[in-house]
C-alpha cells in the first residue's frame, strides 16, 4: 500500500511515517527524493511515479509541497497532517536550536494553509495523538 502522508513543515509527518513503518513494515521515501532516479527532473519523476505505481509493499511517501500529490497512485491512501501557525513556529524554532529567524518565520506563514483544500482520505490536526493516528489509518 501507498500511503501518501502530507502537510506543511513540522506537523509530523515523519514522525507518523516512522510509526506507520515500525508497526506494519516497509519503507519511507522523503519528498524530492525521486530526484535520484535520474539526471533530468522530467525523467526522474516518470520513473518515480512509475515506481510508486508497481509498488507492492507498503510506501510512506512524506509529501511536502503540493504538487508531488501528483505522484501518488489512485490506490494510495491520503493523510494530511495540520497544526496552527504557532505549532509549527514552535517545533520549527525547536529544531534550529530555539531560535526561529525571522525570514524563516515569514516563509512559514506565508505558505501557512497551503494544504487546507487539498482532499485526503484522514485529516489529523495537532490535537491528535500519534496512536491515535495510526490506529485510524491501519483500522
Amino acid at each position: 500500500m501507498i500511503y501518501g502522508i502530507f502537510g506543511e513543515p513540522c506537523v509530523g509527518k515523519s514522525e507518523l511515517a516512522t510509526a506507520l513503518k515500525k508497526k506494519i513494515g516497509g519503507k519511507i521515501v522523503s519528498n524530492r527524493a525521486y530526484l535520484h532516479y535520474a539526471a533530468r527532473e522530467e525523467e526522474a519523476e516518470r520513473i518515480f511515479k512509475e515506481m510508486l505505481d508497481k509498488e507492492s509493499g507498503n510506501v510512506f511517501f512524506i509529501i511536502s509541497e503540493p504538487y508531488e500529490l501528483y505522484f501518488l497512485p489512485r490506490r494510495a491512501i491520503r493523510v494530511k497532517l495540520t497544526a496552527t501557525i504557532e505549532t509549527i513556529e514552535k517545533r520549527y524554532a525547536e529544531k534550529m536550536y530555539g531560535h526561529l529567524p525571522e525570514d524563516v518565520k515569514t516563509a512559514l506563514e506565508d505558505r501557512h494553509g497551503t494544504f487546507d483544500f487539498l482532499s485526503s482520505d484522514f485529516t489529523f490536526t495537532q490535537e491528535d495523538d500519534l496512536e491515535t493516528k495510526v490506529h485510524k489509518i491501519l483500522e
